[in-house]
This record gives C-alpha cells, sequence and structure tokens, in this order.
C-alpha cells in the first residue's frame, strides 16, 4: 500500500482525499437524516437499527443503484422516509414476518452479489462480496428470528424491514443488469 501511494501524483492523491472526504459527508448527512426521521417519528433506536443493518447488508449484496447522485439522494431520502413510517404504523409480525424474511434470505443466498455498470465486478469480488453477503443476510435473519421470539419486536422490525429493503434493491438491480446485457 505504502508503494502504491509513492507511485500515485500529488494531483491523484488529492482526488482520493476529496473524494473520500466527500463520501465521509454524504454518510455523515445520511445517518443524522435517518436519525431525524426516527426522531420526528418517535422510532430513534428503530432508525438506527434500520439504518445500521441496511448498510452493512447493502454493502456487500450490491443491486440498484440511480443513474445519478441527485436522483440517488432522493430515492434514499423518500426509501428512509417510507421505511421509518411502515416501522411505525404497520403491524406485520408472527409467521408474515418471519415467511417474508426467509424469501429474503432465499433471494439474497441465491443472486448476491448483484453488480451494477458503475461498478463491474471481477471473479474475486464476486466470491468475495458473494460470501460477505450471504453471511451477512445469515447472521440479519438469525437476529430477527432470534429478537422476534424473545418479544423484541421493536427492534426485530427494523432489521426486517430493513433487510426487505435490501432485497428489493438487490431484485431491481439483477434486473436492470440483466436488461443491459
Amino acid at each position: 500500500m505504502d508503494t502504491l501511494l509513492h507511485q500515485m501524483s500529488e494531483k491523484e492523491r488529492e482526488e482520493i482525499i476529496r473524494y473520500g472526504i466527500k463520501r465521509g459527508v454524504v454518510i455523515f448527512i445520511s445517518t443524522l437524516i435517518t436519525i431525524m426521521c426516527g426522531w420526528f417519528l418517535g422510532i430513534v433506536w428503530q432508525s438506527v437499527f434500520l439504518g445500521v443493518s441496511f448498510s452493512v447488508l447493502r454493502k456487500y449484496i450490491g443491486g440498484y443503484h440511480s443513474n445519478t447522485e441527485k436522483k440517488c439522494y432522493v430515492i434514499s431520502f423518500i426509501t428512509v422516509l417510507t421505511s421509518l413510517l411502515g416501522i411505525k404504523m404497520i403491524k406485520c409480525g408472527g409467521e408474515l414476518g418471519i415467511a417474508l424474511q426467509t424469501i429474503c434470505l432465499v433471494i439474497v443466498l441465491l443472486i448476491a452479489p448483484v453488480e451494477n455498470v458503475n461498478h463491474i465486478l471481477d471473479k474475486d469480488e464476486r466470491i468475495k462480496y458473494g460470501n460477505k453477503g450471504r453471511n451477512t443476510e445469515i447472521l440479519l435473519y438469525l437476529i430477527y428470528v432470534s429478537l422476534y421470539f424473545v418479544n423484541r419486536r421493536n427492534i426485530s422490525v427494523a432489521i426486517g424491514t430493513a433487510n426487505l429493503i435490501g432485497t428489493i434493491f438487490l431484485v431491481i438491480g439483477y434486473i436492470k443488469i440483466h436488461k443491459v446485457k
């Protein structure tokens, strides 16, 4: 890594640093918006669990990505807001909740990771992200079921919602990338 840094020009290093700072700011603002929406709805902890679960899962399974940054921000905000409203208002649990999570589990195990036109995965990345994505999905599934059975449904629903949105974006991305190919 150190050798690679020495081989880069000053301009390339600055560009990487600017990109990192920009990503950090975007992540900070997204996190803040998610928590603020949760606060307004009276479900701060659920918003935290939703955000963390979705971020961890999405990082490895891939899926749909917007064509522009602006569209990404709009879709992300709408997704967060509707997810939090769903967590607050919809009472989905029991066998239906476990069935939905099981369907999500099967879909992720079968098709993750899904690349996009901005990031085509090579063979090693497919293996790496596939394994991490499947392991993350299995872990979230087990946490969801465990929390459900110990009557911590307020948290299990947030994790389940993150899993559901992640799976929806995965399927949309899968369809989109296969239309391109």
